[in-house]
């Protein structure tokens, strides 16, 4: 009997330590979550001091090689179709050019995910030496090598592996804002 008590003892006791201890590690989690917040406030005011462009060239696919490739062509391609044209300055890259060996090309464009119109050329292009993947924004013009398709963005999206930036849409990207069906284009080089 005696062995009884003291072992129901022993276990009263254990969780009455085991319900302190948790009291404790309660407000351990707060004065954490605080020193948390306070951390995060001032990572936030470093960031908000750094130069932007130092900025965008630590994201994933956003490096000034890429923009430089983009930058390096004066080869502008129309996209035509019913509802008005978009003309893209395309970059200088081996993806690049070889959609720009593809042209003239007739595309059915379809919605996909609320920032971009995607298509499927013909032929699949290569990416050997392209970036491992790139953060689209409006405006991009880009292959997605997964899948086989290029994308027109008209709004911005996180960093996807695979996708090769193609050129830049100059003009015509506001166009693609209230485009909900599927729709042609042509698509050729300009002069």
């Amino acid at each position: 009997m005696k062995n009884w008590v003291a072992f129901t003892l022993a276990v009263m006791i254990f969780f009455a330590l085991a319900a302190c201890g948790n009291g404790n590690s309660g407000n351990n989690d707060s004065t954490n979550s605080q020193a948390a917040n306070e951390s995060a406030d001032e990572q936030k005011e470093t960031n908000e001091q750094e130069d932007p462009s130092e900025k965008e060239q630590k994201e994933p696919g956003r490096d000034s090689k890429e923009d430089d490739e983009v930058r390096g062509s004066e080869q502008r391609v129309s996209v035509a179709f019913d509802g008005g044209e978009i003309v893209v300055k395309m970059g200088d890259n081996p993806t690049s050019r070889a959609f720009l060996d593809q042209l003239p090309l007739t595309m059915t464009f379809e919605e996909y995910g609320g920032f971009e119109k995607l298509s499927y050329p013909p032929e699949k292009l290569p990416t050997e030496g392209a970036p491992s993947g790139h953060v689209p924004a409006r405006g991009d013009f880009a292959y997605y090598s997964p899948w086989g398709n290029v994308n027109m963005y008209y709004g911005d999206f996180s960093y996807s592996a695979g996708l090769v930036k193609l050129g830049e849409i100059e003009s015509g990207v506001e166009l693609l804002d209230n485009i909900d069906e599927d729709f042609t284009v042509v698509i050729k080089k300009m002069d």
